[in-house]
């Protein structure tokens, strides 16, 4: 199931979706609506973005001028920030699939696509993301492991802290600079992209 929203409005107070407003919880990669259970990317003019005040700029990401990081390199950060938000979103979509389906992370209701994105980050364009199960509710479960994920048919984020940052036990924040991303899915992660783009 793809639903589709004209507008979406991320403003410093809450969220505009197609002219109604919610209270959303803002992360580093990605932005959460509890009321209409929705996760979207953030985007730079459709592309994926991040806005943690340590991440380096786009400016610096694409000309050279990014300092020496011990955690991710240049070459990372311009392939994350050079992704579409919509293939992102497939891979999330598929990865998130296969952990629900073992019991890892939350129930996935359907894929989003959002043609316009407007922020007070950066310029306007378009987004996607996902309909996920509220896991805040759920009754707290050992933690998911590495070994689980793995067995699930998806890789941990390279800095694991989709490990580190799980609610209730569950598998939930999928995306940083080399994100959570779904084993040998390439078939399953064009699939989906094409509904984005369809």
């Amino acid at each position: 199931m793809l639903r589709v929203i004209e507008k979406v409005n991320l403003t410093r107070e809450g969220c505009e979706v197609d002219g109604a407003m919610f209270k959303c919880d803002v992360g580093n990669w990605a932005f959460w609506i509890p009321a209409l259970s929705l996760k979207l990317l953030h985007s730079w003019e459709g592309a994926v973005h991040c806005i943690h005040k340590r991440a380096p700029t786009r400016e610096s990401v694409f000309t050279s001028n990014l300092k020496a990081s011990s955690r991710y390199s240049q070459e990372e950060w311009i392939a994350a920030y050079s992704k579409d938000s919509r293939l992102r979103a497939a891979e999330n979509v598929v990865a998130a699939r296969r952990l629900a389906r073992h019991g890892l992370g939350p129930q996935v209701h359907g894929a989003c696509l959002v043609r316009e994105l407007r922020t007070y980050y950066g310029p306007t364009g378009h987004t996607a993301g996902m309909i996920v199960e509220d896991l805040s509710s759920k009754r707290r479960k050992p933690d998911c492991t590495y070994d689980e994920m793995i067995a699930a048919g998806v890789f941990p984020d390279k800095s694991l802290s989709c490990l580190r940052q799980q609610i209730n036990g569950y598998v939930s924040d999928l995306n940083s600079a080399v994100g959570v991303r779904p084993i040998d899915a390439d078939a399953e992660v064009t699939v989906m992209t094409q509904l984005f783009f369809a």
